[in-house]
């Protein structure tokens, strides 16, 4: 996903931002984190596509005006930030989808937002919830028809403007982990004579 942000020249990294960096000064925002399964089964349609369509594409994986924990999920819409909604969907089993892809880890926190890993790419564009089709795999539920499955992507490794080096894969140091709510946080504390130490 890193790879696809810095090929796309959007200027938004999930582990960099601040006064000097350039590009989308968002804040509070919900990121639909791309596997690089869900990246190669449109891989025919990246290879091809232009700098406007890619940036269209992962500005549609952006929600910019607040943070959305799964907890908060239900069968609403918000607006994506290149524009049309996003449709969540939870259904009884507990899972939880946006459009016609499953979130399948969610409330990864980031300094200045969340993200939520899904299992196929989105297409910017209307989405009518009753469409959803769950006992689909994610092979099949491809938002762009026209699509075939490739192994290597256009784009494979990252580098960032404030540092030399180049990652085939996410940075230690940008890495994140899985949210914990509060009450979980405070269950596994105990405090000791010396210290007090939290399970996470």
């Amino acid at each position: 996903m890193n790879a696809a942000l810095e090929a796309s020249q959007l200027g938004f990294s999930l582990g960099e931002t601040g006064a000097d960096i350039q590009g989308l000064k968002i804040s509070d925002f919900t990121i639909f984190v791309l596997t690089d399964e869900a990246f190669e089964s449109i891989g025919s349609v990246l290879a091809s596509a232009d700098l406007e369509t890619l940036q269209d594409v992962l500005r549609y994986h952006i929600n910019p005006s607040s943070v959305i924990f799964s907890q908060s999920l239900g069968n609403v819409t918000v607006p994506s930030l290149q524009g049309p909604d996003l449709t969540f969907t939870v259904l009884p089993d507990g899972s939880a989808w946006v459009n016609n892809a499953r979130i399948t880890f969610p409330n990864t926190i980031l300094y200045n937002g969340v993200a939520h890993v899904i299992d196929s790419v989105l297409s910017p564009g209307p989405f009518d919830r009753s469409s959803l089709e769950p006992s689909t795999p994610a092979s099949d539920r491809v938002a762009f028809p026209d699509a075939s499955f490739v192994s290597s992507l256009p784009f494979s490794s990252i580098a960032f403007s404030t540092d030399h080096m180049a990652y085939s894969t996410t940075p230690v140091l940008l890495q994140t982990i899985a949210a914990v709510s509060p009450q979980q946080a405070e269950a596994n504390t105990t405090t000791t004579s010396s210290s007090a130490h939290c399970g996470w």
